[in-house]
């Protein structure tokens, strides 16, 4: 199923989110300023309160969307490469801290 983009590039792999899908994340390689509603998110899961309004503005990079700054490439003029499993396909499913059911996003 779908998944937070890990990095892919060798020593860092698995352990940080892909720097070229989401950079600037302090979950990304270096560690960047942002704190995006994927980390927070990610706390939550891990069983923390958290508050997803607090969350950085930020805007997931892609041909069509552009990247965080607003553009449609990165510093050296590419973009953002997307696989098939970076992005939940769906149906997402919402647990609540019981591990009850109690949305489904279909996609």
């Amino acid at each position: 199923g779908g998944k937070v983009p890990l990095e892919d590039k060798i020593p860092l792999v698995g352990i940080h989110w892909r720097l070229r899908v989401i950079p600037g994340d302090i979950m990304t390689p270096g560690g960047g300023a942002l704190l995006t509603a994927i980390t927070i998110q990610t706390l939550a899961d891990l069983g923390y309160e958290v508050d997803v309004s607090k969350a950085d503005p930020y805007t997931l990079r892609g041909a069509a969307q552009g990247d965080a700054r607003g553009g449609g490439a990165d510093a050296e003029g590419s973009v953002a490469e997307l696989f098939a499993d970076d992005v939940i396909q769906g149906p997402v499913v919402v647990v609540d801290t019981d591990g009850r059911v109690v949305r489904v996003i279909r996609p």
